[in-house]
């Protein structure tokens, strides 16, 4: 639920703290919103899941391809490794090795900083990173210039731009606020909104695959 501005808090007509409630109000919603579709995706079966991941890898797979066609070879391409019944896509990072590119899974280095990206490969020794999210335990960084982010949730705003919605560390944002690059928003469709307003910082998607539609 987003609060409007007609629930408001009276703030005595400050300009300043309006801001701050407005912004108050809004991280109070998103918080609510995540909550709410951590239980709902954590509901889905095992089997109702899998096919859903197939389904995604399927409409991801050509939407790479496109994007990348005319960069030079080989393609670098930020992943993610699945935590908390995320999309499992890794079937695709194999198949894009395989044809020589490179796959960098993220790694937070610094806290309040934006994310490394480490070079991973089928073989990879992988270890618990920062909060638990498994890393490659050695490997060169990787450049990325096509970022697959994981979308705890998502919308459409009024003027078609697409937002995500994540866990709400920010890493995402901040990296693509320091070295923008392409980027695609892997999600459920069941994890859609009708509409939450973005955070200040927050950084809109060029793409959003889901198992049913590529917007």
């Amino acid at each position: 639920m987003i609060v409007s501005s007609s629930q408001s808090p009276d703030i005595g007509g400050s300009p300043e703290l309006a801001g701050e409630a407005a912004e108050c109000a809004a991280g109070c919603s998103r918080d609510t919103e995540r909550k709410r579709l951590l239980v709902l995706r954590d509901e889905m079966s095992d089997a109702v899941r899998a096919e859903m991941d197939r389904k995604i890898t399927d409409q991801l797979r050509p939407l790479v391809r496109d994007m990348l066609r005319s960069s030079r070879l080989p393609w670098r391409i930020g992943g993610y490794w699945p935590i908390r019944n995320e999309p499992d896509i890794r079937p695709l990072f194999h198949e894009l090795t395989k044809g020589g590119h490179r796959i960098g899974l993220p790694l937070v280095d610094r806290v309040q900083r934006p994310l490394t990206f480490v070079h991973w490969k089928p073989q990879s020794a992988m270890a618990p990173g920062f909060l638990g999210v498994p890393v490659p335990t050695s490997g060169n960084a990787v450049y990325v210039e096509l970022l697959l982010v994981p979308c705890l949730g998502f919308s459409t705003g009024p003027d078609g731009v697409l937002h995500r919605l994540g866990y709400g560390g920010g890493y995402y944002d901040r990296t693509l606020a320091a070295r923008r690059c392409k980027t695609i928003g892997i999600a459920y469709e069941v994890m859609r909104a009708e509409y939450f307003e973005p955070g200040p910082h927050d950084v809109p998607l060029d793409y959003i695959v889901t198992e049913e539609c590529l917007r």
